[in-house]
């Protein structure tokens, strides 16, 4: 699917589900997001944008009403899970490699 046609279908659904929920700063937030990095051309994890979304707009609405240790968390998941990535797939291929199932 074209990836404007899909971001103008978020875009949609997002303001669908404001109106009918109450105008929702979060969702604003994410249809917004991601609409810009698909139209520049930027590469986007939509698990983070959504997530930063909630966070930023709890944030917005009171230092208190977002749980930062709930945040903390998941930054250090995030943190941790690229290089453990990086490092089990090198192993693996290390491993493929050597058994022949990989060319050197």
């Amino acid at each position: 699917m074209d990836p404007v046609l899909l971001t103008i279908l978020v875009i949609i659904f997002a303001l669908i589900y404001d109106l009918s929920n109450g105008w929702n700063d979060s969702a604003n937030a994410i249809a917004t997001t991601i609409l810009v990095n698909t139209l520049t051309g930027v590469p986007i994890s939509t698990t983070h944008s959504i997530t930063g979304a909630i966070v930023g707009v709890g944030a917005i609405k009171g230092w208190r009403s977002v749980k930062w240790v709930v945040g903390g968390k998941i930054l250090f998941a995030w943190l941790v899970t690229f290089p453990l990535c990086i490092s089990g797939g090198a192993l693996i291929f290390e491993l493929l490699q050597r058994v022949g199932m990989v060319a050197k």
